[in-house]
């Protein structure tokens, strides 16, 4: 084989994303259907994060053919032949500020109650932040409100406020591996979902959808135990939010960060 016969460089399998992992009614939850690609990005190549572009509404219940090019560490996610979501390694910079490191459980908690999606939201089914979710699924009830007092320079170096919740996994979202702790899946759902909520306008109903997430995962959360979720916009670009999410534990140390891009969708 030559160097540039790259023929034997791909490898393929499949996976499916479980129906009650869904974001809107009918399609994955953007964090957690982003997770599973990302898990077969090469572990040398993925340490630092790694960066997920979702293409088409993540299709659930069905099996998904993954394609992974061994060279770059790039995987594919194709539904037959529809690209549905790309992994790449990618470094993820956001720098937690100490204000959002600092907030207590109490005060997330108490946060909450300004979840902007409260009475407007646009997939209240979610697996992470669904208002409606069925009693007997998973779900990971993270509705983040804005923190009084507290905020976080976005991209230009202005102060914007930083939303907060307390997330405390249930054993439902176990790794099957370790019982005592979350899966990657809903540690990056986690991530996921608060990411949208600086954006959001309590008083109007909009609908953005994630097209990327990038995570970098250092500990996953434990079952059991409460954690905060803290999330502030860093730029807005016309339809376009760029915003950044962290995971952190009870005393405040950084398990998880990531960076988001949500797009709002025409009316």
């Amino acid at each position: 084989m030559s160097a540039f016969d790259d023929t034997r460089a791909t490898s393929s399998e499949h996976l499916t994303i479980p129906t009650w992992a869904n974001g809107p009614d009918g399609s994955g939850n953007g964090g957690w259907s982003a997770s599973l690609i990302a898990q077969h990005v090469p572990e040398p190549l993925s340490g630092r994060g790694v960066a997920v572009s979702l293409r088409v509404p993540p299709p659930i219940g069905r099996a998904l053919r993954v394609e992974v090019d061994d060279r770059t560490g790039e995987a594919r996610l194709l539904d037959e032949d529809t690209l549905v979501a790309s992994a790449l390694p990618h470094s993820v910079t956001v720098e937690v500020p100490h204000a959002a490191r600092a907030i207590t459980l109490e005060i997330a908690r108490g946060a909450s109650a300004g979840f902007p999606f409260r009475d407007h939201h646009p997939f209240p089914r979610c697996i992470c932040c669904g208002i409606a979710r069925e009693a007997d699924q998973p779900s990971l009830e993270i509705h983040c409100g804005a923190v009084d007092g507290v905020t976080a320079p976005d991209a230009a170096g202005a102060d914007v406020p930083v939303y907060a919740d307390v997330w405390e996994p249930h054993a439902d979202v176990a790794d099957a591996d370790d019982l005592e702790q979350a899966c990657v899946a809903a540690c990056w759902s986690a991530l996921d979902c608060p990411s949208a909520a600086p954006s959001a306008d309590g008083a109007e109903a909009r609908t953005a959808v994630l097209a990327r997430i990038a995570v970098q995962l250092d500990r996953a959360a434990r079952v059991g135990e409460p954690h905060v979720l803290v999330a502030w916009q860093r730029h807005i670009d016309g339809r376009k939010c760029f915003s950044a999410s962290a995971l952190l534990d009870a005393s405040g140390s950084v398990l998880g960060r990531a960076e988001a891009l949500w797009i709002e969708v025409r009316s």
